[in-house]
Protein backbone atom coordinates (compact mmCIF):
# COMPACT_ATOMS: atom_id res chain seq x y z
CA UNK A 1 0.00 0.00 0.00
CA UNK A 2 1.18 3.42 -0.64
CA UNK A 3 1.22 5.75 2.37
CA UNK A 4 -0.92 8.82 1.92
CA UNK A 5 -1.29 12.19 3.92
CA UNK A 6 -3.81 12.87 6.20
CA UNK A 7 -4.68 15.71 3.80
CA UNK A 8 -4.85 13.51 0.88
CA UNK A 9 -7.31 11.38 3.18
CA UNK A 10 -9.60 13.95 3.68
CA UNK A 11 -9.94 14.62 -0.01
CA UNK A 12 -9.93 11.00 -1.31
CA UNK A 13 -12.08 9.83 1.98
CA UNK A 14 -14.53 13.27 2.74
CA UNK A 15 -16.01 11.22 5.73
CA UNK A 16 -12.94 10.52 7.92
CA UNK A 17 -12.18 13.81 7.79
CA UNK A 18 -15.15 14.79 10.21
CA UNK A 19 -13.26 13.65 12.50
CA UNK A 20 -9.47 14.44 12.47
CA UNK A 21 -9.11 18.20 14.06
CA UNK A 22 -8.69 21.18 12.38
CA UNK A 23 -5.41 23.00 12.34
CA UNK A 24 -6.50 25.34 15.28
CA UNK A 25 -7.13 22.49 17.75
CA UNK A 26 -11.00 22.71 17.23
CA UNK A 27 -12.92 19.93 16.00
CA UNK A 28 -12.97 19.86 12.17
CA UNK A 29 -16.43 22.14 10.64
CA UNK A 30 -17.87 19.06 9.20
CA UNK A 31 -18.11 16.48 12.30
CA UNK A 32 -21.06 18.17 13.97
CA UNK A 33 -22.92 18.20 10.36
CA UNK A 34 -22.44 15.13 9.30
CA UNK A 35 -23.36 13.44 12.92
CA UNK A 36 -26.60 15.58 13.02
CA UNK A 37 -27.40 14.09 9.62
CA UNK A 38 -26.88 10.55 10.19
CA UNK A 39 -28.45 10.83 14.20
CA UNK A 40 -31.69 12.62 11.93
CA UNK A 41 -31.16 9.45 9.17
CA UNK A 42 -30.82 6.73 12.31
CA UNK A 43 -33.75 8.15 13.66
CA UNK A 44 -36.33 7.99 11.18
CA UNK A 45 -34.94 4.23 10.07
CA UNK A 46 -35.81 3.69 14.01
CA UNK A 47 -39.06 4.93 13.88
CA UNK A 48 -40.25 3.34 10.51
CA UNK A 49 -39.07 -0.10 12.37
CA UNK A 50 -41.19 0.81 15.48
CA UNK A 51 -44.46 1.64 13.34
CA UNK A 52 -43.43 -1.11 11.42
CA UNK A 53 -43.47 -3.36 14.44
CA UNK A 54 -46.46 -1.85 15.51
CA UNK A 55 -45.01 -0.56 18.93
CA UNK A 56 -45.78 3.24 18.02
CA UNK A 57 -49.30 4.05 16.92
CA UNK A 58 -49.23 5.09 13.52
CA UNK A 59 -50.25 9.08 12.82
CA UNK A 60 -51.51 8.48 8.77
CA UNK A 61 -49.17 11.73 7.12
CA UNK A 62 -49.94 10.33 3.16
CA UNK A 63 -53.48 9.59 2.19
CA UNK A 64 -51.79 6.51 0.96
CA UNK A 65 -49.70 3.26 2.48
CA UNK A 66 -46.41 2.71 1.96
CA UNK A 67 -45.14 -0.16 1.74
CA UNK A 68 -41.96 -1.94 4.02
CA UNK A 69 -40.01 -1.54 0.29
CA UNK A 70 -40.86 1.89 -0.09
CA UNK A 71 -40.20 3.04 3.65
CA UNK A 72 -36.91 1.43 3.29
CA UNK A 73 -36.08 3.46 0.24
CA UNK A 74 -37.23 6.51 1.93
CA UNK A 75 -35.33 6.25 4.70
CA UNK A 76 -31.97 5.38 2.09
CA UNK A 77 -33.04 8.83 0.16
CA UNK A 78 -32.94 10.50 3.59
CA UNK A 79 -29.88 8.93 4.58
CA UNK A 80 -28.16 9.82 1.22
CA UNK A 81 -29.33 13.32 1.19
CA UNK A 82 -28.88 14.63 4.16
CA UNK A 83 -25.22 13.28 3.99
CA UNK A 84 -24.80 15.02 0.71
CA UNK A 85 -25.93 18.11 2.74
CA UNK A 86 -23.80 17.67 5.73
CA UNK A 87 -20.73 17.31 3.02
CA UNK A 88 -21.59 20.30 1.64
CA UNK A 89 -21.82 22.39 4.40
CA UNK A 90 -18.33 20.52 5.17
CA UNK A 91 -17.01 21.74 2.05
CA UNK A 92 -18.03 25.48 1.95
CA UNK A 93 -17.01 25.63 5.84
CA UNK A 94 -13.53 24.11 4.68
CA UNK A 95 -13.23 27.44 2.12
CA UNK A 96 -14.54 29.57 4.65
CA UNK A 97 -11.44 28.44 7.01
CA UNK A 98 -8.81 28.48 4.31
CA UNK A 99 -9.89 31.68 3.50
CA UNK A 100 -9.51 33.30 6.47
CA UNK A 101 -6.26 31.49 7.26
CA UNK A 102 -4.91 33.30 3.66
CA UNK A 103 -6.40 36.40 5.05
CA UNK A 104 -4.86 36.14 8.53
CA UNK A 105 -1.79 35.04 7.00
CA UNK A 106 -1.82 38.34 4.81
CA UNK A 107 -2.70 40.36 7.73
CA UNK A 108 0.29 38.99 9.48
CA UNK A 109 2.56 40.11 6.42
CA UNK A 110 1.22 43.37 6.60
CA UNK A 111 1.61 44.08 10.12
CA UNK A 112 5.16 42.98 9.62
CA UNK A 113 5.68 45.07 6.55
CA UNK A 114 4.12 47.67 8.26
CA UNK A 115 6.29 47.66 11.67
CA UNK A 116 9.63 47.07 9.60
CA UNK A 117 8.53 50.39 7.95
CA UNK A 118 7.51 52.37 10.74
CA UNK A 119 10.54 51.56 12.39
CA UNK A 120 12.15 52.84 9.56
CA UNK A 121 10.71 55.70 9.48
CA UNK A 122 11.33 56.39 13.25
CA UNK A 123 15.23 55.95 12.57
CA UNK A 124 15.33 58.50 9.67
CA UNK A 125 12.96 61.10 11.80
CA UNK A 126 15.34 60.30 14.64
CA UNK A 127 18.39 60.81 12.57
CA UNK A 128 16.56 63.79 10.43
CA UNK A 129 16.15 65.90 13.95
CA UNK A 130 19.39 64.85 15.00
CA UNK A 131 20.94 66.28 11.94
CA UNK A 132 18.52 69.79 11.94
CA UNK A 133 19.64 69.88 15.94
CA UNK A 134 23.09 70.07 14.62
CA UNK A 135 22.28 71.97 11.46
CA UNK A 136 20.61 74.81 14.47
CA UNK A 137 23.77 74.76 16.96
CA UNK A 138 26.25 75.17 13.86
CA UNK A 139 24.40 78.40 12.56
CA UNK A 140 23.81 79.85 16.43
CA UNK A 141 26.97 79.38 17.28
CA UNK A 142 28.89 80.80 14.00
CA UNK A 143 26.11 84.07 13.90
CA UNK A 144 26.73 84.43 17.78
CA UNK A 145 30.54 84.34 17.21
CA UNK A 146 30.54 86.77 14.09
CA UNK A 147 28.83 88.99 16.54
CA UNK A 148 32.42 90.14 18.30
CA UNK A 149 34.53 91.02 15.28
CA UNK A 150 31.45 92.56 14.72
CA UNK A 151 30.94 95.05 17.14
CA UNK A 152 34.70 95.80 17.58
CA UNK A 153 34.57 96.58 14.03
CA UNK A 154 31.58 98.87 15.15
CA UNK A 155 32.66 100.90 18.00
CA UNK A 156 36.39 101.31 16.26
CA UNK A 157 34.74 103.13 13.70
CA UNK A 158 32.61 105.01 15.74
CA UNK A 159 35.91 106.19 18.05
CA UNK A 160 38.08 106.24 14.95
CA UNK A 161 35.36 109.33 13.34
CA UNK A 162 35.40 110.48 16.89
CA UNK A 163 39.22 111.13 17.15
CA UNK A 164 39.68 112.18 14.12
CA UNK A 165 36.92 113.53 12.20
CA UNK A 166 37.79 117.22 11.70
CA UNK A 167 41.18 115.97 10.34
CA UNK A 168 40.01 113.75 7.57
CA UNK A 169 39.37 115.06 4.04
CA UNK A 170 35.80 114.44 3.42
CA UNK A 171 35.86 110.87 0.99
CA UNK A 172 37.72 109.58 3.93
CA UNK A 173 34.92 110.49 6.40
CA UNK A 174 32.72 109.35 3.96
CA UNK A 175 34.45 105.96 3.16
CA UNK A 176 34.52 105.76 7.29
CA UNK A 177 30.54 106.44 7.79
CA UNK A 178 29.88 103.81 4.69
CA UNK A 179 32.25 101.30 7.16
CA UNK A 180 30.13 101.96 10.24
CA UNK A 181 26.70 101.73 8.63
CA UNK A 182 27.65 98.41 7.19
CA UNK A 183 28.65 97.23 10.46
CA UNK A 184 25.97 98.66 12.12
CA UNK A 185 23.68 96.85 9.06
CA UNK A 186 25.69 93.27 9.34
CA UNK A 187 25.25 93.54 13.58
CA UNK A 188 21.19 93.88 12.89
CA UNK A 189 21.51 90.77 10.39
CA UNK A 190 23.07 88.59 12.98
CA UNK A 191 20.92 89.71 15.76
CA UNK A 192 17.85 89.06 13.86
CA UNK A 193 19.16 85.52 12.34
CA UNK A 194 19.82 84.52 15.83
CA UNK A 195 16.10 85.51 16.21
CA UNK A 196 14.73 83.21 13.92
CA UNK A 197 16.36 80.56 15.05
CA UNK A 198 15.13 81.41 18.98
CA UNK A 199 11.89 81.60 17.88
CA UNK A 200 11.40 78.85 15.10
CA UNK A 201 13.16 76.52 17.59
CA UNK A 202 12.10 76.46 20.94
CA UNK A 203 9.86 73.72 21.64
CA UNK A 204 6.00 75.03 22.55
CA UNK A 205 2.97 72.84 22.68
CA UNK A 206 0.36 73.13 20.12
CA UNK A 207 -2.96 73.85 22.53
CA UNK A 208 -6.31 76.11 21.66
CA UNK A 209 -5.07 80.09 21.01
CA UNK A 210 -7.61 82.58 21.71
CA UNK A 211 -6.58 84.83 18.85
CA UNK A 212 -8.48 87.76 19.98
CA UNK A 213 -6.42 88.14 23.10
CA UNK A 214 -3.48 87.28 21.20
CA UNK A 215 -4.08 90.55 18.75
CA UNK A 216 -5.08 92.62 21.77
CA UNK A 217 -1.90 92.09 23.31
CA UNK A 218 0.40 92.45 20.77
CA UNK A 219 -1.91 95.72 20.06
CA UNK A 220 -1.10 96.91 23.51
CA UNK A 221 2.77 96.00 23.14
CA UNK A 222 2.78 98.86 19.92
CA UNK A 223 0.30 101.13 21.91
CA UNK A 224 3.56 103.68 21.82
CA UNK A 225 4.26 103.87 18.33
CA UNK A 226 0.14 103.48 17.51
CA UNK A 227 -0.34 106.33 18.91
CA UNK A 228 2.89 108.20 17.98
CA UNK A 229 1.58 108.05 14.23
CA UNK A 230 -1.92 107.83 14.98
CA UNK A 231 -2.95 105.08 13.70
CA UNK A 232 -6.31 103.43 14.06
CA UNK A 233 -6.62 99.69 14.37
CA UNK A 234 -9.45 98.00 14.40
CA UNK A 235 -9.96 94.56 15.17
CA UNK A 236 -13.08 92.12 14.23
CA UNK A 237 -14.19 88.29 15.89
CA UNK A 238 -11.53 86.10 15.66
CA UNK A 239 -12.41 82.12 16.56
CA UNK A 240 -9.31 80.39 18.02
CA UNK A 241 -7.29 78.29 16.43
CA UNK A 242 -5.06 75.36 16.93
CA UNK A 243 -1.41 76.02 17.23
CA UNK A 244 1.54 77.65 19.39
CA UNK A 245 0.80 80.68 21.73
CA UNK A 246 4.09 82.43 21.58
CA UNK A 247 5.04 81.59 18.11
CA UNK A 248 1.77 83.42 16.72
CA UNK A 249 2.04 86.23 18.91
CA UNK A 250 5.34 87.00 16.71
CA UNK A 251 3.71 86.55 13.69
CA UNK A 252 0.90 89.31 14.17
CA UNK A 253 3.65 91.66 16.53
CA UNK A 254 5.36 90.99 12.78
CA UNK A 255 2.12 91.91 10.43
CA UNK A 256 1.47 94.57 12.73
CA UNK A 257 4.57 96.50 12.94
CA UNK A 258 4.97 96.51 9.26
CA UNK A 259 1.47 97.67 8.80
CA UNK A 260 2.04 100.61 10.98
CA UNK A 261 5.38 101.59 9.55
CA UNK A 262 2.95 101.47 5.91
CA UNK A 263 0.63 103.72 6.42
CA UNK A 264 0.21 106.98 6.21
CA UNK A 265 0.75 109.01 9.71
CA UNK A 266 -2.62 110.19 11.09
CA UNK A 267 -4.74 108.38 8.61
CA UNK A 268 -3.66 104.82 8.91
CA UNK A 269 -5.96 102.37 9.48
CA UNK A 270 -5.10 98.96 10.08
CA UNK A 271 -7.79 96.29 10.13
CA UNK A 272 -7.42 92.29 11.71
CA UNK A 273 -10.55 90.41 10.88
CA UNK A 274 -10.97 86.53 10.11
CA UNK A 275 -13.52 84.16 8.14
CA UNK A 276 -14.23 80.66 10.21
CA UNK A 277 -13.83 78.27 7.01
CA UNK A 278 -15.16 75.01 9.40
CA UNK A 279 -11.11 73.06 9.68
CA UNK A 280 -9.63 76.21 8.80
CA UNK A 281 -9.41 79.91 9.74
CA UNK A 282 -8.76 82.69 7.66
CA UNK A 283 -6.63 85.85 9.29
CA UNK A 284 -6.66 89.00 7.42
CA UNK A 285 -4.39 92.27 8.26
CA UNK A 286 -5.35 94.79 5.72
CA UNK A 287 -4.04 98.32 5.93
CA UNK A 288 -4.04 101.84 3.84
CA UNK A 289 -0.15 101.99 3.22
CA UNK A 290 2.03 102.48 0.14
CA UNK A 291 1.45 98.80 -0.80
CA UNK A 292 4.23 96.10 -2.37
CA UNK A 293 4.75 96.16 -6.59
CA UNK A 294 3.41 92.91 -7.46
CA UNK A 295 6.89 91.71 -8.38
CA UNK A 296 8.09 91.38 -5.10
CA UNK A 297 4.70 90.33 -3.80
CA UNK A 298 5.90 86.88 -3.18
CA UNK A 299 9.62 87.42 -2.63
CA UNK A 300 8.93 89.44 0.61
CA UNK A 301 8.41 85.83 2.51
CA UNK A 302 12.79 85.21 1.37
CA UNK A 303 15.01 85.47 3.95
CA UNK A 304 16.93 88.90 3.94
CA UNK A 305 14.86 90.04 1.29
CA UNK A 306 13.44 93.88 1.19
CA UNK A 307 11.52 96.01 -1.22
CA UNK A 308 13.12 98.60 -2.58
CA UNK A 309 10.14 101.06 -1.81
CA UNK A 310 9.80 104.20 0.84
CA UNK A 311 7.60 103.96 3.60
CA UNK A 312 4.61 106.53 3.70
CA UNK A 313 7.10 109.26 5.08
CA UNK A 314 9.11 108.83 2.57
CA UNK A 315 12.19 107.36 4.30
CA UNK A 316 13.48 103.77 3.64
CA UNK A 317 12.22 101.01 5.65
CA UNK A 318 14.18 99.93 8.43
CA UNK A 319 14.89 96.21 9.18
CA UNK A 320 16.61 93.69 7.36
CA UNK A 321 14.12 91.05 5.78
CA UNK A 322 13.46 88.97 8.12
CA UNK A 323 10.44 89.09 10.34
CA UNK A 324 8.38 88.12 7.70
CA UNK A 325 10.20 85.28 6.44
CA UNK A 326 9.82 84.37 10.60
CA UNK A 327 6.07 84.65 9.61
CA UNK A 328 6.15 82.03 6.58
CA UNK A 329 7.75 79.86 8.81
CA UNK A 330 5.71 79.61 11.30
CA UNK A 331 2.56 79.60 9.54
CA UNK A 332 3.61 76.74 7.21
CA UNK A 333 5.16 75.18 10.58
CA UNK A 334 1.63 74.91 11.88
CA UNK A 335 0.59 73.23 8.07
CA UNK A 336 -1.34 76.79 7.39
CA UNK A 337 -0.52 79.08 4.49
CA UNK A 338 0.41 82.51 4.35
CA UNK A 339 0.29 85.26 1.17
CA UNK A 340 -0.40 88.76 0.47
CA UNK A 341 -2.29 91.26 -2.16
CA UNK A 342 -0.83 94.13 -2.53
CA UNK A 343 -1.50 97.42 -4.61
CA UNK A 344 0.75 100.23 -4.64
CA UNK A 345 -0.78 103.36 -2.98
CA UNK A 346 -3.96 101.96 -2.41
CA UNK A 347 -2.73 98.77 0.77
CA UNK A 348 -1.97 95.69 1.24
CA UNK A 349 -3.90 92.73 2.56
CA UNK A 350 -1.28 89.50 4.41
CA UNK A 351 -3.68 86.26 4.57
CA UNK A 352 -2.69 83.66 6.98
CA UNK A 353 -4.99 80.38 7.17
CA UNK A 354 -4.55 78.16 9.95
CA UNK A 355 -5.84 75.00 11.63
CA UNK A 356 -9.28 75.96 13.51
CA UNK A 357 -9.32 74.72 17.12
CA UNK A 358 -11.86 71.78 17.27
Amino acid sequence: MVPTSSADRGRAFPWSSTCSPSPHGDPAPGASAFATANVCAACYGALALLYRAGGVARVPVWHFALSPVQEASFVAFAFLALNFLALYVHHHHAQLRALADRLHDMVREQTAELTRVNAELAAKATSLEREREEHRSFVYTVTHDLKAPVNSLLLGTDDLLRAVAGSLAPEHRVELHRLSALAERTDDMLRDLLDVFRITATPEAVARVDLRHVVDHVVETLRPRIAERGVTVRVGPLPPVAGQREKLWHVLTNLLTNAIAAVPAGAGVIEVVADDLGERVRLRVRDNGVGIPRAYQRAVFDLFRQVPTTNADGARPSGTGIGLAIVKRIVEAHGGTVGVESEPGVGSVFTIELPAAR
